[in-house]
């Protein structure tokens, strides 16, 4: 692990997917140096008698930027409480990317570090999986063994760190949409896609778990649903952009994906918040932060952003 420590002034150095930069200066405990870091006077923070690379830190500093983050890592309780994991799904076209990027706002504003990423991609090698996901033709089952390999790099690497630091992961699609596209969608069987859940998902040391909090898998906290019909979808796509190699399926195709949505919805109700998608978008937003307010993850309702939606 490499850290940038930079007194007195702040800096920039994110990089997408693997630098995580603590912009309102509220930096939390992170993996050894438990014991050394503390919160100061306004979220600043100060260093006392820490050890980095065999040498002795003591200053002031007012921003610590994680440079580069290796697997394994480990949690130190064996899940990530410090932090909060959301993933948005939803057939094209229902308008979750928008209420992402307003969402990550909202939480900034509160003083929140936010972790922005999506599935598939969120690091440099998922990113070129994503590539060949979308652009190239293939069979179901090959399309489902790159999501899974794009996520485990993910999770890995991006997800589990940013939420042992603390941070708000907001996540565009997540294993949800696999089993929705690839198993709705393309026909590979559930039982197929849950065996690759196991394998990619499962707690374990090499992925984030310590022996008393192994087992079961890696799932986010919340999933927002944007239920949409496939009919409205469809004419929300056309109108924004040009669709690519999923988004020019049949109607019928995404009727089995919309079906697949809700059988997981079905299957772990506990873990969704279904969104009426079909709503103008002030309704929509509203619905998304009385949600989040009820769950006391956000303080306060915020006004509907001014970007549009698309």
């Amino acid at each position: 692990m490499k850290l940038e420590i930079q007194s007195q002034q702040s800096g920039s150095g994110d990089q997408a997917g693997r630098n995580f930069q603590d912009k309102r200066q509220n930096v939390r405990e992170h993996g050894a140096f438990d014991d050394g870091w503390k919160k100061g006077d306004f979220g600043s923070l100060e260093t006392q008698n820490c050890h980095h690379n065999g040498s002795t830190i003591h200053q002031r500093i007012n921003r610590v930027t994680i440079v580069d983050i290796q697997p394994p890592f480990i949690a130190t309780q064996g899940h990530m409480s410090k932090g909060l994991w959301i993933s948005f799904e939803g057939i094209d076209g229902a308008g979750k990317s928008t209420h992402i990027e307003s969402l990550a706002k909202t939480f900034e504003s509160q003083g929140r570090t936010i972790t922005l990423t999506r599935e598939p991609g969120g690091t440099e090698l998922a990113e070129r999986l994503r590539e060949l996901l979308l652009g190239s033709e293939m069979d179901p089952l090959s399309e489902s063994l790159l999501a899974f390999a794009a996520r485990r790099d993910h999770l890995n690497k991006v997800i589990l760190p940013a939420l042992t630091q603390g941070h708000v992961v907001l996540c565009d699609r997540f294993t949800d949409a696999t089993f929705a596209y690839q198993g709705g969608g393309r026909g590979v069987p559930t039982a197929v896609l849950a065996q690759l859940e196991h394998w990619v998902q499962e707690k374990t040391s090499e992925l984030g778990a310590t022996q008393e909090g192994a087992g079961g898998l890696w799932q986010p906290d919340l999933t927002l649903w944007f239920d949409l019909s496939p009919e409205v979808a469809a004419s929300r796509v056309v109108q924004a952009r040009t669709p690519d190699r999923f988004e020019s399926q049949s109607l019928a195709f995404f009727q089995r994906v919309q079906n697949a949505y809700l059988q997981r919805f079905e299957k772990d109700p506990h873990r969704f918040l279904k969104i009426d998608a079909s709503l103008t978008r002030h309704q929509v937003w509203q619905q998304v932060t009385r949600g989040l307010t009820a769950k006391g993850w956000l303080s306060i309702m915020v006004p509907t952003p001014a970007q549009s939606s698309a």
